[in-house]
């Protein structure tokens, strides 16, 4: 018995910025590749640490 009855494939590239940037890029990729079509979420913790908020940005 299968726990996930999908086929596919999942990406999760993280990048961290140059010359000392705190920086933090991502890239998620999810494949299908059984052609079953299924639902797909994908979510990060929101309790990351920072010290100081002004400086803090989100994009996209």
């Amino acid at each position: 018995m299968k726990i996930w009855p999908h086929s596919y494939e999942f990406h999760l590239r993280v990048a961290l910025g140059l010359g000392g940037d705190l920086m933090l890029t991502s890239r998620i990729r999810n494949m299908n590749t059984d052609g079953k079509p299924f639902t797909f979420a994908f979510a990060y913790h929101t309790y990351f640490s920072v010290s100081d908020i002004s400086e803090v940005r989100v994009e996209g």
